[in-house]
């Protein structure tokens, strides 16, 4: 059974952070993440919004009202932004009906190849 704890603890681990990590981020202790990922304790709603943006996950995700993770773009700089839309339309709507890749779709490859190799910006 899905719950605000088992959100949290997927969550962290799907980012591949530590519970003394995550405690850190959001100036709690160890043990109160724990708590929270065992539902010993539920979070207060201030911890659960941080909870929530460290974690890059909605609020309405952690606190059981929608089924799915969903993902922001938020953090994201606009040329990856614009690499994410593009997939996006693309799964949505996939323009390769041939077997083939699409001109839409190379162009997609071609942008993740370039921003992958350059240098990160600071």
């Amino acid at each position: 059974m899905d719950s605000i704890g088992s959100r949290i603890k997927a969550a962290r681990k799907r980012r591949g952070m530590s519970q003394k990590a995550l405690a850190k981020r959001i100036c709690k202790c160890a043990s109160a993440v724990s708590g929270y990922e065992n539902d010993f304790q539920i979070p207060p709603l201030d911890v659960l919004v941080t909870i929530a943006k460290v974690l890059d996950v909605s609020l309405g995700y952690l606190a059981c009202l929608q089924p799915h993770e969903t993902y922001t773009v938020d953090k994201l700089r606009p040329k990856q932004k614009e690499i994410v839309d593009l997939l996006f339309t693309e799964f949505s709507d996939p323009t390769n009906t041939s077997g083939l890749l699409s001109p839409q779709q190379i162009e997609i490859i071609q942008k993740l190849v370039l921003l992958f190799s350059q240098k990160k910006q600071p």
